[in-house]
């Protein structure tokens, strides 16, 4: 449909009509979807490939009185997946616990220690939240502890083509013969389908009871925050989610969302709005500061079992870790920056590829401190640290648009002892005496894939906006 009938069918400005076309909504009905999200709009929880097998298991370990463990990663993208399940097998009186890595110590995803640990433990069913589907070992050494493993995920599978053994809920499964409407779901967002498929079958109906039907509505709050920080698009399925989830965010009853909340300086008399720019910039950084700069679970107890003061004051150790993580932050960057700077000169050229590494730098900080680089060089940055001073590198990296960083990964595994991550975000585990050689390969391998004019940062312009069109109404839409 051409912008001006758009526009006409919606009854909306022709700006609006114009912009709808260009984001590929030419059709009236979904840019009808897109302007006004509905929550009956979602996709049904069971169009995840694998969903009724690991909801089937997961019913018989609450009916069975298996022991249960929650896996999650330590972002917000794990910690509100991690808190939406166990508030559900919560509700269903099931024998669960949760588990997050600690950043620094076990780096990302499931390791073979913490699940050595947990069988040991008693834990007779994994499930993981926003991590595992390259956790091949991990989940081999549990199967072969006769402990199955549910992988809830949204990341990029292994080059290999190789899956771990376990039951997998994941929106892009190669070789599925389910194909989900949605392949930009957050790891909360599986969290969260995932959550509502337990709730269908242990009710065992579509119509889930009234306990439920509560909880779902009220985990819309914490799938916005994952969705949100998760930097996904937003678009379909996840436009509907973060719409009602800030909805719900504002009137939560959750104790410790509420401090969160308050702790940044919202709600009561506050006149700030809990918008996306407050959830971005304010309350998934507080969250995310657990475990940067100690250990998430703190962050995953205020969205569990936190009440009163406790959740006071674990809203307060967030904001107090929040304060040290930026501190951090820029002292971090500045050094980077300098090494950049520092090495360009002495090559008399710049890397395509960015790679910052120093022994004062903060684990939990260095994708920060990428992202940092890339803003302001607009090229893939990796910032490496070297925790306690072992001869190992841990580090983060950040990228631009033509640069997926797997690939880039991939093709110098060999020098990783550790590594992964998707097209814009990854990271790794490396000898120190890699570096150079890392450094060398990677800008090799860059060579090969990028020209100069993949580091020109350049403005898309949709249009022009005339006069006429500076209305308070259609800048409010716009």
């Amino acid at each position: 449909m051409a912008a001006g009938a758009l526009a006409r069918a919606l009854r909306i400005p022709p700006l609006l009509g114009e912009l709808l076309v260009q984001r590929g909504l030419a059709d009236a009905a979904a840019a009808a979807d897109f302007l006004d999200p509905k929550f009956k709009n979602l996709h049904a929880p069971s169009l995840l490939p694998h969903m009724d097998a690991a909801t089937e298991r997961i019913a018989g370990a609450v009916r069975n009185g298996e022991k249960i463990t929650l896996y999650g990663d330590y972002d917000v993208d794990g910690i509100t997946g991690t808190a939406m399940l166990w508030h559900t097998l919560k509700a269903a009186r099931a024998n669960v616990d949760s588990y997050i890595p600690h950043r620094v110590d076990e780096g990302y995803g499931l390791n073979t220690e913490a699940v050595r640990t947990l069988i040991d433990a008693g834990t007779q069913l994994l499930v993981t939240i926003d991590c595992g589907c390259s956790a091949i070992e991990p989940i081999t050494y549990a199967r072969a502890h006769h402990v199955d493993v549910i992988v809830s995920d949204h990341h990029e599978f292994p080059s290999s083509g190789e899956l771990p053994p376990a039951i997998i809920v994941h929106p892009r499964l190669p070789g599925s013969a389910t194909v989900y409407p949605n392949p930009d779901l957050c790891g909360a967002g599986v969290a969260f389908k995932l959550a509502w498929a337990i709730a269908q079958k242990l009710c065992n109906t579509e119509r889930v009871n009234e306990t439920y039907r509560g909880l779902l509505l009220a985990f819309a709050a914490l799938v916005e925050l994952g969705t949100i920080a998760d930097v996904v698009p937003l678009v379909g399925e996840n436009r509907i989610l973060v719409k009602y989830g800030l909805t719900q965010l504002a009137r939560s009853t959750n104790p410790g969302l509420r401090a969160l909340i308050a702790a940044a300086g919202f709600g009561g008399d506050s006149e700030r709005a809990l918008d996306c720019t407050a959830v971005g910039f304010s309350l998934a950084p507080r969250l995310n500061a657990a475990g940067r700069m100690g250990h998430a679970r703190e962050a995953v107890e205020l969205l569990t079992t936190a009440t009163g003061q406790r959740a006071e004051e674990l809203a307060a150790y967030l904001e107090e870790q929040n304060r040290d993580r930026q501190a951090t932050e820029r002292k971090m960057a500045d050094t980077a920056r300098e090494q950049i700077e520092k090495r360009k000169s002495a090559i008399d050229r710049e890397d395509m590829v960015l790679v910052a590494a120093h022994p004062s730098f903060h684990a939990g900080v260095v994708g920060i401190v990428a992202s940092r680089l890339v803003d302001r060089f607009h090229r893939p940055a990796f910032v490496l640290s070297q925790p306690d001073g072992e001869g190992l590198l841990h580090g983060s990296a950040r990228s631009i648009p033509s640069f997926e960083l797997h690939l880039a990964i991939d093709a110098v595994r060999d020098l990783l002892i550790s590594g992964g991550g998707h097209a814009m975000a990854g990271g790794g585990k490396l000898p120190l005496a890699n570096l150079d050689t890392f450094r060398e390969r990677l800008n090799a391998y860059a060579r090969e894939k990028l020209s100069e004019e993949d580091f020109i940062l350049s403005l898309p312009i949709s249009g022009t906006l005339s006069l006429i069109d500076c209305t308070p109404a259609i800048i409010a839409q716009l």
